[in-house]
């Protein structure tokens, strides 16, 4: 058995209905930035607020990038039909319907992922090289880039990652770009990896941690392939001196602003 539940979680509430009704089709806020700048927990917590729908596109990818492993390596793979047409290459993946359809209908469970009855919710949100480097190939990026949108066409979403408002969604009414120091963004991952019970696994450092950041960065900004860049139209957070609730409230109140305010 496989199952796979994306970091999706739908809500309504009258001010998400209110500006949907008002622009006449779902709302996009994009926030982008950095390995550990904190746009997935932050992106979460905007939703939660602002009663949309919250898309962890890193999640997205890497659940992506698993099924299609599987779908090509049929001896991982016990039980269950294929997830489209013949086996495909990481390198060549397959855009075709049943696949992504599939993965719509995961993203819309709670927050599991497990393949053969085993939990790898962790493995699947952790951003690893190896998702980072699978992803960033051109054929999976156009495939995730179809399912991204698909999704965002349902609902009002909160997006995070490193490229949504310059190429997932580039007219999003609301762009952020949360930035901070290495350092800090080092720190504030160590802690995360602490607090989630890995302290013991962590084989490094605050030095090493700083130089795998910076090392990220360099790949993910040269990267031919949508690389990432705050976009033009963006609100640029540097977030080095700012505690999580207070780069909520500013991103909440910019949507309010730009996007709940009722046109006069």
């Amino acid at each position: 058995m496989i199952l796979c539940c994306i970091n999706i979680r739908a809500r309504s509430s009258s001010a998400g209905t209110a500006a949907t009704a008002a622009f006449g089709t779902p709302i996009q806020v994009a926030i982008d930035g950095p390995a550990a700048s904190g746009k997935s927990s932050t992106a979460q917590l905007v939703a939660a607020r602002l009663g949309f729908s919250y898309i962890d596109s890193g999640a997205l990818s890497a659940a992506f990038i698993t099924l299609k492993a599987l779908n090509s390596n049929p001896t991982r793979r016990k039980t269950g039909p294929p997830l489209s047409g013949p086996p495909t290459s990481p390198s060549r993946p397959s855009t075709s319907r049943p696949i992504l359809a599939r993965l719509a209908r995961f993203a819309r469970r709670p927050n599991c992922f497990s393949t053969q009855g085993r939990d790898a919710g962790h493995s699947l949100t952790s951003r690893t090289r190896h998702v980072s480097e699978i992803a960033a190939i051109p054929a999976v990026r156009s495939a995730l880039l179809v399912l991204k949108r698909r999704l965002a066409s349902e609902a009002n979403v909160v997006m995070d990652g490193r490229d949504i408002g310059t190429s997932v969604f580039p007219d999003a009414k609301v762009k952020v770009y949360l930035d901070a120091s290495p350092e800090v963004r080092a720190r504030r991952r160590l802690a995360e990896l602490m607090g989630a019970g890995q302290g013991n696994s962590v084989q490094m450092g605050l030095e090493e941690m700083v130089a795998e950041l910076r090392a990220r960065d360099l790949a993910d900004t040269q990267r031919k392939e949508s690389p990432l860049r705050c976009a033009e139209d963006a609100v640029r957070l540097d977030t080095s001196a700012m505690t999580q609730a207070e780069v909520v409230e500013r991103i909440v109140r910019l949507v309010e602003e730009k996007v709940l305010a009722r046109p006069q």
